[in-house]
């Protein structure tokens, strides 16, 4: 007799013997069934007849039992669509057996009468498959069939196997409208769930089989857990990472860096944890079985978050290079009683037979302790002896800041994020013995004061205990209650940062300013080291400062928790009230009256006047001795009206000193502050006299134009100083480098245009000045290009103006007279033909444009360019 009649046969009698309700489904039944389901799980293919599944999940009617469990689900039909919810709900729930124990879907069920349904189920499932694929990036592995019962009634059944021990979880990897991407669902009883920290060992641990019951524990000792809170919480997206690279990656060492309380090392720690005892059979990279785990810290310092005081750790595994090797072979099972025996050239080679003979997994927790320290911490040695080693081992370093070195090989520890804060804020609450915070206190209070790190959080919530109020237990804590907190998360790094970078002076700016703020702006408060801001910006943004993106533009910023840990330490800098009084000034915008900067400033006035009036160097001198003895005092220096006056008479001094004079005039336009136009007209004049007339006549063009503080006629002059500089430069140039000298007259021409279009209306000299400059700006142009032979190019850059924002181009009717004349005379048989084409479809161009103030000018700059062709046409028929 067969195996599936005596299956039947043995159903029948404990049904019969239990007097078991099948349509009940009480608890003694939903076990025989969970029973039944793992021996079909277990030989991973479904029956060939029908009754060996009625015979547990029907009574003998045909009624299917009433509920799902914990490996069993119902689904009335087939999916008609395979991207509607009813698909996208199924892939689910495949995903969720898959990650479980597997389990077994029956299609056809009549959710009212619980019976098959009486037509066969249109199933497709290649189709199925392949949206599945698109949808999970993996191929669906599961066993498929249809079945009739004795009453005639259809079903069909998909048995989904259990994952193996080399895969990793299932989840949706491409997005779905229904439900979220890269979220690991699981089976718990009846219902799909999203996975958590319970389910880790099940997840990525696959080895035992389904009936052992005790889990075979790896070789090696863990310290106690570092968490406070017994109950770990959430980080499952850093989790799933973490194993990915063990399971996938053929890389020996990965990095988990975060900022200080996020939580590295209890995660790190949860995974060594979850690999010793459950990690039986675990392949490194799928091939290695795990045999040995470690964890090893450097910490010296860690927090008591119930009293909010720093304490020295009463052991750590390693303090340097040689330490850490001794630790590693301690726990490795050394064969050597003293290993302070051995020089560091022994231990290297002990520790490397140690990777040959044992797939290990190393957790190196708070590496940065020795870093920070400038000590030798054992990378490339580590990392070439796992590389070489004929076993496969893995190394963990947590550490706060990114590894420069190994960003490809890290893992970012975020804050937690909403499911996880408001788990962990009940959770520390209850361990701490106080009622948990809600609403605004919890949801914007808390979580901005503790920046969601949970070391922090369990700090502000454990001085609830001596507050009447969670509003007062956060005053306690941004006070003098939180400091111990604050210095432990931030001061290591704080004091590691390298005084020449001015990484801290970034940072006291960042905090002074409180409010988001733009790169450039962070150039401008940093005017007297902005050339090193790209450094510092470098050495401090992974630890303290928070990026943000608004359109195209970067925006920083101080979380709450490291602004109040920056300001309470930058009193330490030298230059603290400098920065304070600058940031001040920038934020407000608004310069108080100081009567000793106004005295100053007019004694300094009436000096320069008296030397240009009386040609008096001496003067001069004496109102730059003025300035110099100023600087002492800090609230002058750091005003844009004492830097513009520096500017100024700097260019007034002999020799005058342009280098500062640029330097004080840009720290002042930088400020938000635009300086009196006598002194930037100066500049601008001074400027336009040297080598770097074009660079420098540029930047004062755009800086007046930017600053709010002129009207739109300085505007003008400006734009129109500008033009003047480009087209003399220009005329200048033309012969000896003639591509830069085309460049700076298109430019030319381009303001004069705009500077034309916006004063046209005016019966002023400076639209005449605009007027006449555009035209003369284009003779030039057209002098040039017709005697160097590119009059296509000349064609084509006057076609384009016409495309110039709201360009008006009256002004140029005596050049394109002349460009036609220069076109008519053509005399070259192989140009006549193609001078017609290029002239005619100019004055196309002129015709149709929307570009004239005068519609005659536009009717004779087009006629002068229809005779031109026309002329040309008869020539070629004379000569033809």
């Amino acid at each position: 007799m067969g195996a599936e009649p005596i299956l039947i046969a043995v159903a029948g009698c404990l049904r019969r013997f239990c007097q078991f309700n099948m349509h009940d489904a009480n608890a003694y039944g939903e076990k025989w069934i969970m029973e039944r389901l793992e021996d079909l799980i277990e030989q991973g293919a479904l029956p060939l007849e029908s009754q060996a599944l009625l015979q547990f999940l029907a009574d003998e009617d045909g009624i299917f039992v009433s509920r799902e469990g914990a490996s069993w689900d119902f689904k009335a039909g087939w999916p008609d669509s395979y991207s509607d919810s009813y698909f996208h709900g199924l892939c689910r729930l495949i995903c969720a057996f898959a990650n479980t124990n597997g389990g077994l879907i029956i299609f056809g069920v009549d959710d009212a009468t619980r019976t098959a349904q009486k037509q066969r189920i249109a199933a497709d499932l290649d189709r199925f498959s392949q949206a599945f694929k698109q949808l999970v990036g993996q191929l669906l592995h599961v066993d498929f069939r249809h079945y009739q019962t004795d009453g005639g009634g259809h079903f069909a059944a998909m048995l989904v196997p259990p994952l193996n021990a080399k895969d990793l979880p299932l989840r949706f990897r491409a997005s779905s409208k229904f439900y979220p991407s890269d979220v690991i669902w699981v089976r718990q009883g009846h219902e799909v769930d999203t996975a958590g920290p319970k389910h880790i060992a099940q997840l990525y641990c696959r080895d035992i089989p389904m009936r052992n019951s005790e889990a075979e524990e790896i070789e090696g000792t863990l310290p106690p857990s570092p968490a406070t809170i017994r109950q770990f919480v959430g980080r499952m997206s850093t989790i799933d990472q973490l194993f990915q690279w063990l399971k996938t990656s053929d890389q020996p060492r990965n990095f988990l860096y975060g900022k200080g309380g996020s939580g590295k090392s209890t995660i790190a720690f949860q995974v060594a944890k979850i690999l010793r005892e459950s990690g039986a059979g675990f392949l490194i990279e799928g091939f290695d079985p795990l045999e040995k785990v470690m964890f090893l810290t450097a910490k010296e310092r860690e927090l008591d978050p119930g009293k909010q005081l720093q304490k020295n750790v009463i052991y750590t595994d390693f303090k340097d290079e040689r330490t850490l090797y001794e630790a590693i072979l301690t726990e490795g099972g050394s064969e050597y009683d003293n290993l302070d025996s051995l020089d560091i050239a022994e231990l290297k080679r002990e520790v490397s037979a140690l990777f040959n003979r044992t797939s290990t997994f190393i957790v190196i927790d708070d590496i940065d302790t020795l870093t920070t320290k400038g000590l030798e911490a054992g990378f490339e040695f580590l990392i070439g002896a796992l590389y070489k080693a004929k076993k496969r081992s893995r190394i963990l370093y947590t550490l706060r800041n990114a590894p420069s070195q190994a960003l490809s090989n890290s893992i970012d520890v975020p804050g937690l994020n909403d499911k996880e804060y408001l788990e962990f804020v009940n959770l520390a609450s209850g361990q701490f013995g106080v009622d948990a915070p809600v609403g605004r206190i919890r949801d914007e209070e808390l979580s901005a004061v503790s920046e969601r790190r949970p070391l922090v959080i369990e700090s502000v919530i454990a001085l609830r205990r001596r507050a009447d109020s969670y509003e007062r237990a956060i005053e306690l804590f941004k006070s003098g209650g939180g400091d111990d907190v604050r210095a432990y998360v931030f001061r290591r790094e704080w004091d590691s940062i390298r005084p020449s970078s001015r990484g801290r002076e970034l940072l006291t700016v960042l905090a002074l300013y409180k409010q988001k703020i733009a790169y450039e702006d962070i150039i401008a408060l940093m005017y007297d080291n902005a050339a090193i801001v790209p450094d510092a910006m470098a050495e401090v943004q992974e630890m303290f400062i928070q990026v943000e993106r608004e359109g195209e533009k970067s925006l920083y910023r101080l979380n709450e928790l490291t602004r109040s840990f920056v300001l309470g330490v930058a009193k330490e800098l030298d230059n603290y009230q400098a920065l304070k009084a600058r940031v001040s000034k920038f934020v407000t915008n608004i310069y108080a009256d100081s009567p000793d900067l106004s005295r100053l400033l007019g004694r300094v006035e009436m000096l320069i006047n008296r030397s240009e009036r009386e040609d008096d160097p001496q003067s001069a001198q004496q109102a730059w001795s003025l300035l110099v003895d100023a600087k002492d005092n800090a609230t002058i220096r750091e005003d844009p009206r004492f830097m513009a006056a520096c500017g100024y008479v700097s260019l007034h001094i002999t020799p005058f000193n342009i280098a500062d004079a640029r330097e004080y005039f840009q720290n002042s336009f930088n400020m938000r502050h635009g300086p009196d136009i006598q002194y930037v007209r100066k500049w601008f004049v001074a400027e336009g006299k040297l080598d770097g007339a074009d660079h420098y006549t540029d930047l004062i063009y755009r800086l007046v134009d930017n600053a709010r503080d002129y009207d739109d006629a300085i505007r003008l002059e400006f734009m129109s100083r500008r033009a003047e500089i480009l087209y003399f430069l220009a005329r200048g140039g033309i012969y000896s480098d003639p591509e830069k000298s085309v460049s700076r007259l298109k430019d030319s021409i381009h303001l004069n245009a705009k500077g034309y279009n916006l004063t046209y209306a005016e019966n002023t000299k400076r639209a005449y000045h605009f007027q006449r400059n555009f035209t003369n700006s284009v003779f030039l142009m057209k002098n040039y290009l017709l005697q160097a032979g590119r009059f296509d190019e000349l064609v084509t850059y006057i076609a384009d103006l016409t495309k110039l924002p709201g360009a008006k181009l009256d002004p140029l009717l005596a050049p394109i007279r002349e460009v036609a004349a220069a076109a008519a005379a053509t005399s070259s048989v192989i140009d006549v033909q193609r001078t017609a084409g290029r002239i005619l479809h100019l004055g196309r161009v002129l015709s149709e444009a929307d570009c004239w103030l005068n519609r005659t000018v536009r009717d004779r700059c087009v006629a002068y360019c229809y005779e031109a062709a026309g002329s040309l046409n008869k020539k070629r028929s004379s000569r033809t």
